[in-house]
């Protein structure tokens, strides 16, 4: 995502989600200009409009383009064979790992694309917000199978476990725009697991490892 070389190669259609999933990145969707989009692209504006009646139809696209990548890195720490907590320390060290990597790059510290359009814009456009909700939504499931296994929640209700899991969620967001505010990834590092080990109610699980 943070290559700002786009392979030749790539179909008209993907050449744009990614140019503006880039430009997403770095900037506010407000700044965003379809011109702008399709200068990254390298194609005409009547190009875009063949692919995408505006700029909030593509946005969507990129969503969906950034949650496929997102599943490429995080999947894996969901596997089911995995003790619990080995699932959630290897999704905090996968968000560490990541953005210790744009960091590297960039030296920036982006937060999340999805979370920063949903602060941005969920007031102001319907399918954004929606859209954002949805994919929030999809990972709170995905943190609540993690909250579901451990035993102290095992006769927990799913109201109880679905709030648990949208408490991670809401810290792990949290922590990234804090680490997006110091411009720095160790501030995840350093909060994000232990934080999490306290919401699910074993704050000395952590010196055990």
């Amino acid at each position: 995502m943070f290559d700002s070389t786009l392979p030749n190669a790539l179909p008209t259609r993907d050449r744009l989600v990614q140019a503006a999933a880039d430009l997403m990145m770095r900037h506010s969707y407000a700044t965003i200009s379809v011109d702008g989009i399709c200068a990254a692209a390298e194609v005409k504006k009547g190009t875009f409009y063949h692919h995408f009646a505006s700029k909030v139809d593509l946005a969507l696209a990129v969503f969906d383009h950034v949650w496929k990548e997102g599943e490429a890195v995080f999947g894996p720490c969901f596997d089911p064979a995995l003790p619990p907590l080995e699932r959630l320390k290897k999704f905090a060290e996968a968000s560490v790992g990541h953005h210790r990597e744009t960091f590297k790059a960039e030296g920036k510290v982006y937060g999340c694309p999805l979370a920063n359009a949903g602060y941005e814009m969920g007031a102001q456009d319907e399918r954004i917000r929606q859209k954002v909700q949805s994919l929030f939504n999809e990972a709170v499931a995905m943190l609540g199978t993690i909250v579901a296994d451990l035993p102290h929640y095992k006769n927990a209700s799913p109201e109880k476990i679905d709030r648990i899991a949208r408490e991670l969620m809401s810290y792990s967001m949290g922590v990234e725009y804090q680490a997006k505010l110091a411009n720095d990834p160790e501030v995840i590092a350093r909060d994000l697991y232990p934080g999490f080990l306290r919401l699910v109610g074993m704050p000395d699980a952590e010196t055990k490892d």
